[in-house]
């Protein structure tokens, strides 16, 4: 039988009731899906992020690991340290093996606690440089081991900012043994310098002997010549006054041309003894020697140079031993040594120099 008008209503209702329930249970299908999707596709983000993590957190462990063993096991000196108090907060190896402090010495104190800066100057001037980021790339440095030695370091540092503080991270390398040979090379050049130097005053000394001694022989050679031109009028001198001599002794009396022609003949034979003594010297002869009296060679000597004395406004006083002085030399030689001192003596002056000459005898001491 046909519904009634309620009946249809309450059946559209129903029917519509259930389409939403339908629809409804659809969508919140869907919706749970997407969600379990999402959540599922979250939790692998999730794990891959921690893995992620775990990888980074590894590697950052095994590159701190890596920088640890570097620092530590570097050859060269490093120090880590604060730029404004200085204090040491790391050392390698190499800090103990070229310094000597251990480790557990360093860290905590300052280079200037352990006594290692040769001055304070030096220290605050590096580190100035340091602040200013005008560290030279490498400087020579002097470090004080814990044992008291000084070693040479070639060295460099470099600003760097950890947790907000500023440090300083030096570097260093011991150089005391190419110190050590370049100021050995450069003692050894000074000794070679001044060895050179000396052999060449030796040889400028050497030529200025061969000069001297050409000069000697082309004196030699010219004195000889002289001398035996000189030998001939002297040998007639002699020669005439030995016969004037003979003459004379027929005569009654000792007329005065004997006297005079005496004391020719005494000159001529000093002539010839002086001549002699030229030819030996050129010959490189020894020179002959006889005992004479020293007062009678000193007064030769003084005739001879009087007159050069007083030629320069001068006097030459004499004062002899009371008593003879017989030695064994070459009168001519010693003759002319004295000339040679009362012209030097004259001439120490520029104008009017009195010389006294004197012979006189010493008791030993």
């Amino acid at each position: 039988s046909p519904l009634s008008t309620a009946e249809e209503t309450l059946a559209w209702n129903s029917a519509i009731v259930c389409g939403c329930l339908g629809v409804s249970g659809v969508w919140l299908e869907t919706a749970r899906r997407n969600a379990e999707r999402e959540a599922s596709t979250a939790h692998q983000r999730a794990d891959a992020e921690a893995v992620n993590r775990a990888d980074a957190e590894s590697s950052l462990r095994e590159s701190q690991s890596l920088l640890s063993t570097l620092f530590r096991r570097t050859p060269s000196l490093l120090v880590l340290s604060e730029l404004a108090t200085g204090r040491i907060l790391n050392v390698n190896e190499g800090f103990f093996r070229i310094s000597g402090w251990t480790r557990d010495e360093a860290i905590g104190r300052t280079l200037t606690e352990l006594d290692a800066w040769p001055s304070l100057a030096d220290r605050n001037q590096l580190f100035e440089l340091v602040a200013q980021s005008r560290a030279p790339e490498a400087v020579d440095l002097r470090l004080k081991t814990k044992s008291g030695e000084w070693v040479h370091l070639l060295a460099s540092a470099e600003l760097i900012e950890e947790g907000g503080r500023a440090l300083v991270l030096a570097q260093a390398i011991d150089v005391s043994v190419r110190k050590k040979a370049e100021n050995e090379l450069a003692e050894y050049s000074r000794e070679l310098e001044a060895r050179v130097e000396e052999r060449s005053s030796q040889l400028q000394a050497s030529q200025a002997r061969l000069q001297d001694n050409e000069r000697l022989i082309t004196v030699g050679t010219l004195a000889a010549g002289i001398a035996h031109q000189i030998n001939n009028p002297v040998g007639a001198i002699s020669a005439i006054a030995e016969f004037s001599i003979l003459q004379s002794q027929d005569e009654v009396g000792p007329p005065a041309r004997t006297t005079d022609m005496a004391r020719i003949l005494a000159e001529a034979r000093r002539c010839g003894r002086i001549v002699r003594s030229v030819l030996q010297f050129a010959r490189d002869e020894p020179t002959a020697k006889w005992v004479e009296d020293l007062n009678s060679t000193t007064q030769r000597a003084a005739r001879l140079a009087r007159a050069y004395v007083e030629g320069r406004d001068g006097r030459l006083d004499i004062a002899l031993s009371r008593d003879r002085l017989p030695i064994l030399m070459s009168p001519i030689a010693i003759e002319q040594v004295i000339v040679n001192l009362i012209r030097n003596a004259a001439e120490s002056r520029a104008s009017r120099a009195d010389v006294e000459i004197r012979t006189a005898v010493e008791e030993d001491q």
